[in-house]
């Protein structure tokens, strides 16, 4: 079972991608389990384009192993490549919804909604990632900023400057810097002050 990992990898550094996957194939027939290697052709078949072959895969993959973030953001990679922008976003919640804490998952997603005006899902979803990593110390301050900084844009594009002076307030807070200059000077900015 070797010789078909050996020559799938030989494939792959020669450019032959259809080959590697017809040689992970051959070694999926007697060894079914092996998530590594659906893993891997998941890849490879992304790579080609042929994202049902990849779904396929990613299926496998979710069956053997159980939910994770990445099995949802890879099915959102392929549903956005594929132009499915709704579906590719309702993975990219499930992601989210699976792990609240996960930053690279958060950025994506709030971009993503972002991108589309879809500002009041994009602060909700910022909230529900700070709320989830709020106790977790100043290890986190810079995700907790990260995300503050993705949500003021998403509020200052959705025209609510003062939704957006709170989350920002509410940063500082949470980070223990809520006597920045920085903060204060857009605190106290016209059609900023408080209510």
């Amino acid at each position: 079972f070797r010789w078909y990992r050996v020559m799938a990898e030989l494939d792959r550094h020669a450019g032959d991608l259809t080959s590697a996957t017809e040689w992970l194939e051959k070694l999926l027939l007697v060894e079914p389990q092996r998530v590594d290697v659906h893993t891997e052709l998941v890849d490879l078949y992304r790579r080609l384009g042929r994202d049902e072959d990849a779904l396929e895969h990613l299926d496998r993959v979710r069956f053997l192993s159980g939910d994770d973030v990445d099995y949802y953001r890879q099915i959102a990679a392929i549903a956005f490549a594929a132009g499915n922008l709704d579906h590719g976003r309702r993975q990219m919640i499930a992601a989210h919804d699976l792990d609240q804490a996960d930053l690279a998952t958060t950025q994506l997603l709030v971009a993503d909604l972002v991108a589309f005006g879809e500002y009041e899902t994009s602060i909700r979803i910022c909230r529900r990632f700070l709320d989830a990593v709020a106790d977790r110390g100043d290890a986190w301050d810079h995700e907790r900023n990260a995300v503050y900084r993705i949500a003021m844009d998403a509020e200052l594009r959705g025209g609510d400057p003062r939704a957006a002076r709170d989350l920002w307030w509410q940063a500082y807070r949470v980070t223990g810097m809520a006597d920045d200059s920085r903060f204060t000077a857009i605190y106290d900015a016209p059609g900023m002050e408080s209510s």
